[in-house]
Order: structure tokens, then sequence, then C-alpha cells
């Protein structure tokens, strides 16, 4: 599909409070602010990545957040350690170099700060909050504090990077409240003015407690799975349009990537791939990969479209990246340089997420796992990797993996793998159509979570869909309760 032209959208933002900055001065600005930090921070020497060779990782010395933390702490069991040891996510501002981490939420933290690496200064900040008289973790959840800010959550894959609008979007995840729960908002917050705090932009079609996003180079719109549906939310518009529904609902916590040259929206978690196939609208649930053993208990992991490798590339602990061809659906691991003498840190056990991002003006990868671990960056190898092999006893196939035919991925057959496809069949929906909401339409979602764990989150990530039986005793209740009455 050609490029659909996406100016700066001035009217959207008046209306949605921001203030109006040209995206030239805005963005000048804050080069001249990252280069003069950068001045002082390399006046003996030259960016790291300027001499990372291909296939080294490098160890961000004194890189942690934690330096950053807020003191007095807002409450929650965990503490602000929670931005992301409690399924916290990330985004990549292009525009400023920098990766932005939001989290917190449940049970873990209330603190709703935003925190910022400067990619050019090699330092995080504390960008902006956390709100005032958070000192208690309340009972019922509720979308904002009292001083209209977000409240904290954990994020998820539920944030995402406009460059076209130079804004970080976030909606769904779970809130900060001692019981637990999900909404349909979304926030929009500027990095590059961040004194302006969280903007309030339009409802998504639906929620979900533990969402998965991805950025689409093509369109410029921000594709949102929500329980059931897959959602494209347009930055420029502040306008959500409804996509496709999968029957039978996503039951999945993922990472997920937009491949442009494939027109797909693909997503790893739960140790499976799932695709959905942009042109046609339709899903694959679970997609036989080969050497997709790697992706077992790897959860969440760190997933970014490569233009230069044409490939998504996972990232899921060590040294090695593997990247997928989707025309055989094969997984090809990048090894690290012989000469490589840095290993990252572990990934977080609740997910990486966003948290491993793709530097399009580096031609790099950066990564965090933690607040009290430093930052890491990546430069790939250069050619197409080698060929994971499948496992032992398996078959060349890799257990009905790749075929080596390029027939891109062929929709799963059943009810669970059902999807009902929004606007003109075999395109993505233009602008207008489909079911759209706006700001002034709300409403919260109630999203079960937790484990009875209220010393901390427990999360779980909602796996496997509810069992016949299960919703056999659902049934059996709602009669009962409607008897007594």
């Amino acid at each position: 599909m050609p490029a659909r032209p996406r100016p700066w959208n001035a009217e959207v933002m008046t209306r949605l409070g921001a203030p109006i900055v040209s995206r030239r001065a805005a963005t000048t600005v804050a080069v001249l602010a990252v280069l003069a930090t950068a001045g002082s921070a390399f006046a003996g020497g030259a960016h790291p990545l300027d001499d990372l060779p291909p296939g080294h990782w490098y160890e961000v010395p004194s890189s942690r957040i934690d330096a950053h933390f807020p003191e007095p702490a807002p409450a929650g069991n965990t503490g602000p350690s929670a931005v992301i040891g409690a399924w916290g996510g990330g985004a990549f501002d292009s525009i400023g170099e920098r990766l932005l981490v939001w989290g917190g939420g449940h049970g873990d933290y209330g603190g709703n700060e935003v925190y910022a690496f400067d990619v050019a200064a090699l330092a995080w900040t504390r960008a902006w909050g956390p709100s005032e008289g958070i000192d208690t973790i309340p009972g019922e959840c509720s979308a904002t504090y009292p001083d209209g800010q977000p409240s904290s959550r954990h994020t998820y894959d539920g944030i995402q990077f406009s460059p076209d609008t130079g804004m970080l979007w976030a909606s769904g995840g779970f809130r900060f409240c001692g019981n637990t729960g999900s909404d349909q908002r979304t926030w929009l917050f500027d990095p590059a003015a961040p004194g302006g705090g969280w903007i309030g932009g339009a409802d998504a079609l639906e929620g979900h407690g533990t969402p998965t996003s991805a950025y689409d180079p093509t369109s410029g719109w921000i594709y949102y799975q929500g329980a059931n549906d897959l959602q494209a939310y347009d930055p420029s518009t502040d306008v959500y349009t409804w996509v496709a529904t999968v029957d039978g609902g996503w039951w999945m916590s993922a990472t997920s990537v937009i491949d442009p040259v494939d027109d797909l929206m693909i997503s790893v978690g739960d140790d499976i791939v799932r695709v959905w196939d942009l042109d046609t609208m339709t899903v694959t649930l679970e997609q036989p990969t080969t050497g997709g053993e790697i992706l077992v208990g790897a959860g969440p992991a760190g997933l970014q479209w490569d233009p230069l490798l044409q490939r998504p590339v996972l990232w899921v602990g060590g040294t090695s990246v593997y990247s997928l061809d989707v025309a055989t659906w094969e997984w090809f691991e990048h090894v690290a340089a012989d000469d490589n003498a840095v290993t990252p840190t572990a990934p977080n056990g609740t997910g990486t997420y966003g948290r491993f991002r793709y530097m399009p003006s580096r031609n790099a990868y950066i990564l965090v796992n933690a607040t009290d671990e430093n930052v890491f960056f990546y430069k790939a190898t250069e050619g197409g990797g080698t060929p994971v092999p499948p496992p032992p006893g398996g078959d060349e196939s890799g257990d009905g993996g790749g075929t080596g035919e390029d027939t891109g991925p062929a929709p799963t057959t059943g009810a669970s793998a059902d999807a009902t496809s929004g606007g003109d069949e075999g395109s993505r929906p233009s602008d207008g159509s489909g079911a759209t909401t706006s700001a002034g339409e709300s409403g919260d979602t109630a999203a079960a979570e937790s484990d009875g764990d209220d010393d901390g989150c427990g999360c779980r990530h909602g796996t496997t869909p509810p069992s016949s039986l299960v919703w056999w005793w659902v049934g059996a209740l709602a009669w009962v309760g409607r008897r007594r009455r």
C-alpha cells in the first residue's frame, strides 16, 4: 500500500491541549540540547556507537535508572523498580534519540513518572513526574490521579512512539490499585516538552489489560490488539479504526512488530509466533516456524524490525539475536563476533517488550532489563545469519516449520482462529472507515488479573482461554443468581 501523507496536525494537537510548536523548531531545539550535552560528555572522545563493530555489545557505564528514583517514593509493595520489573514496557523516541520507560501499576508501584535515556548523552533523566500525593494503594482502580494525570500501570507492550507527531502513545495495562482493572483510555506524552505531562487522547475501541501494539512506518498508524479487536490508531487525527476481531479472544501477552515489506503484524510470546496479515485481515494464531524452539520460555521477548536486514529481529537473552525470514518462516541466528567481550544482563522475568529497540540513526539496538542494571547497545552482524537447527530427533522442516516455499502465513482454521475484518476486504482501513471513537466517549473495562497475592503483582499473562467447563460454571452461577432474585 502506498504511504499515506502524515502532516503535523496542529488542529488535533490544539484540541488535545498541547502547546503548538512547529516540528522543525521543536526538533532543532531538541537537537541543540542534545549536542550541548553531548559536547560536554564527549569532549575527550567519540560516542561509543561510532566505533562499535558489527556483532558487538556495549555496556554503558553508570547508566542505571535507580539513580533517578523520586524521594520519597510513591506508595507500592514493590517500589520504583516496578517501572520495569512489573511488566513495564518502553518505546524509542527516534527524533530526540531517547529510550522512554513508563510502568508501575497494580499493587506494585503508584509512581507515574516517565524515564528517558538520552543516547547522545549516555544518561537517564526522570523526564516528568511523579504526581504528588500517591501515599497509599487505593482499593479501587482509577484512570487518573487527582491532578488529572494517568495512574501508573503495567504497560506491557502498550506504549509506542509516533515520529509523525513526536508523541509517546500509551493505552491499556493494569492500573495502580489493590484490586485490578484496565480501561480504554489513550494517553499522549511529548518527550520534547515533558513539563506539560500527559494529554488525554481518544478512547480506544476496546481496552486490554495485557496490550500489544506496533507502529506501522507505512501508514503512520499504531496497530493495537485489544482483548478481541485489532484496531488502528492514527496519531495525526487522534482516531481509532476497527480492523478485525479474533473470535474467542487474543489470550496472549506478546511483543509485536510491523513487517512493512510483507504487510504483517508479527507477535511473539507464550512460546509461539502469531501473525496478522494486514492485507487480508486474517490472523494465524500459531504460525509454525523452523527453529522456533528459541521462543520456549522466552516470554514476550524483544522484537524489532531491522530495515537493513529487512526482517524482524528477536532478542531472547545472551549475545545472539535472531532474524525471521517470513518467506520460509525460518529463524536465523546472528552470533556475536568472536572478539565480543560484553554479554547483556538476563531478560527481565516479566518480559522485555519494547525495552529492546532499534535506533535508525545509529543502525544499532538499545536494551535495558532492570532499573538497577546498565543500558546496553548492540550492532547487528552483517549478512543473513545461520539457520537455527531443528531440535534433536526433529525433521529438517522443524517439526512442521517452514517449507521453503514463498507462501506467506496461511490462516489457521478452526473457530479459535476466525477473524472478522473491518473496512474494505483485502485492504487496510482507510481514513474514516470502520467504527471510530472520539475523546468524548469513555468506558472502563474491568480485567481480571490477580492471583490473590497482595504483596506484589503476581500477574498472569492470560495465555489459556477459558475451557468450556469454566463457561458452563459461569452460566450455571448466573442462572442461580437470577433464580434467587
